[in-house]
């Protein structure tokens, strides 16, 4: 194999990669296509599913149609006063103009913190070039230069993406508070837009740049493409781009789980632990005598956007389950052990730590529910690519099909380098790619890239149709929820029409009473 770096990096053999090779087996297989094509329909049918239960919920608690009759936020600053369309009583308002030009400010600076993440994932990119190198230097062994380069890198990006989470959510609200929104609704639209939006590049830049970009322009042996000095980066030769984006995604995920877990309820413990030993003894006696709802005062307040913090976990927990399932199966799992968890921590939580939060009604998820919309979209997307370009799965079935075996298929993605190394020029090394051994892109190349971008249109249209045909076999309100719906307009309409007839009745027995007292009138000679 050829070096993987330019200055002190020695030819290796392919022999030596065999472990990560059996490692992205588990994860890059026939089988991946098959789940993620469920894992694709599961996400848009989920979504259908979830609709029908709002539905149910919002017409159990009565608030179908609370926004409609949504008060002012309190926090709403008007600068003058104007009627209501609705009600025609006159409340505070704040120009149209001056919250758009607020959301333009507070638009550029959300895409200035995007490019701090682009910034910080190019930064990872050249520690993976500098490390990879001084690894296969210092050891000779590609494979364990590849892997510990990959595991290294994951940490970090794992640790950029939890400090900027935690910087830019303070920064979003402070935005969001600025812009003087005037419904509550409206105010956590416009926060979620701004959180999720970052969030998303956050947390998925680096999955996107590996699944799509990385190894894709490092050209080949004798003609390589350099960026800033360096060689471009290159998938690991033995883990593949499959392998090594299900390092990062586990690592990640998995990652990021637990030191959520970890702040919600080891750190409040410790909170708590801290509170009671600066108390002291006497405090603690008083305590005794308390009352349960006295003790529950000096309980922490419930966080403001409290419910905001676990709808996004949860939204981003969706995206990484669905959108890049096919590198690591696993996820859902982790997923699902992750949130029996998370139930039990977030009732110890509310029992324990923070006294109980004021009821806030609402007729749906809100924003959210387009959130999930988008990443189900993107899963079919992201899904679909994923196999085609990351996974060797099309170009193995490719090779199939032609010489009707894979017995040769690894002589074939190898090719011979054009150009003979300039140590030792009776000797040639092999890189990956599907060029020829001129270095030319030839008829294989073509057929594996007509292949992946024809699977990736079959896939799309497949689970898009079914979507289509399953959302039109299951209504969004559910049957029973319909007929109660019939039944309570049934019962309101014979309600006013009862009443109306009771106030005709009204009104008949008046007009008959008033006529029999003018005829009174009229016969006793007394005027009118």
């Amino acid at each position: 194999m050829c070096a993987i770096c330019d200055n002190g990096c020695e030819r290796w053999t392919l022999s030596d990669s065999c472990g990560g090779y059996k490692f992205a087996y588990i994860f890059d297989n026939p089988g991946t296509v098959a789940f993620a094509t469920f894992m694709a329909l599961w996400a848009s049918v989920f979504l259908d599913f979830w609709k029908r239960r709002e539905n149910f919920l919002a017409y159990d608690w009565d608030t179908r149609d609370y926004e409609d009759l949504e008060p002012l936020r309190p926090q709403f600053r008007g600068t003058t006063k104007r009627p209501n369309p609705v009600t025609g009583k006159m409340e505070k308002h704040y120009p149209a103009g001056k919250r758009y030009a607020k959301q333009m400010g507070s638009s550029l600076t959300m895409l200035s913190m995007i490019g701090v993440v682009i910034v910080i994932v190019v930064g990872i990119l050249f520690y993976r070039l500098a490390v990879k190198a001084s690894l296969f230097q210092s050891s000779g062994n590609a494979e364990n230069a590849s892997l510990i380069t990959s595991i290294t890198a994951a940490i970090l990006n794992l640790v950029a993406i939890m400090l900027l989470s935690y910087l830019y959510r303070g920064l979003a609200v402070t935005l969001t508070e600025w812009e003087n929104h005037r419904l509550d609704s409206e105010y956590q639209s416009a926060l979620t837009v701004k959180i999720f939006m970052f969030q998303f590049a956050n947390n998925y830049a680096s999955l996107f740049y590996i699944a799509f970009f990385k190894g894709r322009f490092t050209g080949i042996p004798g003609d390589y493409n350099y960026f800033f000095g360096f060689r471009q980066d290159e998938c690991p030769s033995d883990l593949g781009c499959m392998g090594e984006l299900t390092l990062q995604l586990a690592i990640v995920f998995v990652g990021r789980q637990t030191i959520n877990n970890f702040q919600e309820m080891i750190l409040p413990a410790i909170m708590r632990w801290w509170r009671k030993r600066s108390a002291g003894e006497e405090f603690e006696r008083e305590n005794k005598a308390m009352t349960p709802w006295e003790r529950d005062y000096f309980l922490d307040p419930f966080p403001g956007n409290g419910m905001f913090n676990e709808y996004l976990e949860l939204m981003l927990q969706y995206g990484y389950i669905t959108m890049f399932v096919p590198a690591f199966s696993l996820a859902p799992l982790f997923a699902f052990l992750n949130n029996i968890f998370e139930i039990r921590i977030d009732a110890h939580k509310l029992l324990t730590v923070y006294r109980r939060p004021p009821a806030v009604r609402a007729a749906d998820i809100g924003v959210w529910f387009g959130v999930l919309n988008l990443i189900s979209f993107f899963a079919v997307v992201i899904n679909a690519m994923v196999i085609a370009f990351t996974s060797s799965f099309i170009p193995r079935q490719v090779y199939l099909y032609d010489p009707g075996n894979v017995s040769s298929y690894i002589d074939r993605v190898y090719p011979i380098s054009p150009v003979t190394d300039v140590n030792n020029t009776d000797y040639q090394c092999h890189y990956f790619g599907f060029n020829e051994n001129d270095g030319t892109e030839g008829v294989f190349y073509y057929q594996v890239l007509a292949a992946r971008l024809a699977f990736v249109v079959v896939f799309e249209h497949f689970v898009f149709f079914t979507k289509v045909v399953i959302e039109n076999l299951i209504p969004d309100v559910p049957k029973s929820v319909q007929l109660a719906i019939k039944r309570e307009n049934f019962l309101a309409q014979e309600a006013l029409d009862n009443q109306l007839s009771k106030q005709e009745e009204m009104q008949r027995r008046m007009s008959q009473a008033s006529q029999r007292r003018k005829q009174s009138r009229q016969s006793l000679g007394v005027p009118s």
